[in-house]
């Protein structure tokens, strides 16, 4: 624990605010229509590939996060698909990835 907080909520923290300033910039960048081909091409990747780092910095948080147990009625397709996506990094490539 890092001041009474669980690690990963501190990472998730020190990832998440690089990794918005980096987002907030490629938008940016995507903007300039003076920006060649090559460059515009790879930030194309940058964008379509965002979601990924975030959701891991969602998954940090949510895992950090402590919750009283309850009692109440879930939907178990969204709580599968969830699991699956916070599992996804152990699956192949060629697998399902939780998308």
């Amino acid at each position: 624990m890092v001041s009474g907080r669980p690690v990963s909520f501190s990472v998730a923290h020190e990832v998440n605010n690089p990794l918005t300033a980096i987002l907030g910039f490629a938008d940016l960048l995507m903007e300039n229509e003076e920006l060649p081909e090559s460059g515009a091409k790879d930030l194309r990747v940058i964008c379509k590939k965002r979601n990924a780092p975030k959701q891991i910095v969602q998954n940090l948080l949510s895992f950090a996060r402590q919750m009283p147990p309850q009692r109440k009625p879930v939907q178990l397709n969204s709580i599968l698909h969830r699991t699956v996506q916070l599992r996804s990094y152990d699956f192949p490539e060629s697998r399902y990835r939780g998308d």
